[in-house]
This record gives C-alpha cells, structure tokens and sequence, in this order.
C-alpha cells in the first residue's frame, strides 16, 4: 500500500473511518466498477488504490455513504 501521491509525491495522510484501509484523508469511490481512489489534497490528483486493497474498503463507503453505518469517529 502507498503512502504518498504518485504524482507530486506528497504524503497522502490517514483516516480513522474506514478501518479497511488506514490511507489517505480523502476518499472516493465507484461501488459499481470496483474501485477507490484517494484524492491528495495538495495537487488534487486522484490516485487508484490497489485492486487486492480495495473491495472491503469500497463496501465500507458504500455503507457510510448510504446511511446504514454511522462513521466511527476516535
């Protein structure tokens, strides 16, 4: 799993909500493809995380978005 962008290669920081997958502070998805990206909040790239990393954590958003699960906030 990466830890920086790999386009400006800046730290892509971590997140406490989806445990699934521990990396970057923002998130997007598309539960329909498959597929979750982790957008860097300096050069606003989005960045297409793992295929073997990503079907848990893409069912997670799923819920949160949907309203059946409420964030778990620490």
């Amino acid at each position: 799993m990466y830890r920086t962008c790999i386009y400006c290669k800046k730290a892509l920081g971590s997140n406490e909500v989806v445990e699934e997958f521990p990396v970057g502070r923002r998130l997007a998805f598309d539960a329909a493809k498959g597929r979750l990206w982790v957008v860097c909040r300096r050069c606003e790239r989005w960045n297409l995380t793992p295929l073997e990393e990503r079907w848990e954590a893409v069912e997670t958003c799923e819920r949160l978005f949907s309203g059946y699960e409420s964030p778990r906030f620490i």
